[in-house]
């Protein structure tokens, strides 16, 4: 099941007693300044969460074969982003999950 951002607004608001809109608007700007932090130095890390990393796959030649000729083709860079686990969210998965 995914759970939405509104959901988790929803749900830190009734925790902490505080508006919703005063949440979402928290939690936007987190988002917000965690993709800035991100592009600016390709890593991020959240202590009990884990790590944000962003990994750019630099340009490639791919061989076709086409008639029997082979082609050379560039490939375009492009980014991922990986997440890796901090070992309290590991270790709480681990438990949930046996």
């Amino acid at each position: 099941m995914t759970v939405s951002k509104h959901t988790i607004d929803l749900r830190v608001a009734a925790e902490l007693d505080m508006p919703q809109r005063t949440v979402t608007k928290a939690t936007t700007r987190f988002l917000e300044v965690l993709k800035h932090e991100l592009i600016k130095d390709g890593e991020v890390y959240i202590q009990g969460l884990g790590r944000f990393r962003v990994v750019k796959y630099t340009t490639s030649t791919k061989n076709l074969t086409k008639l029997a000729e082979k082609r050379s083709v560039e490939q375009p860079a492009h980014f991922k982003v990986f997440f890796s686990k901090a070992p309290a969210l590991r270790s709480a998965l681990k438990r949930k999950h046996r």
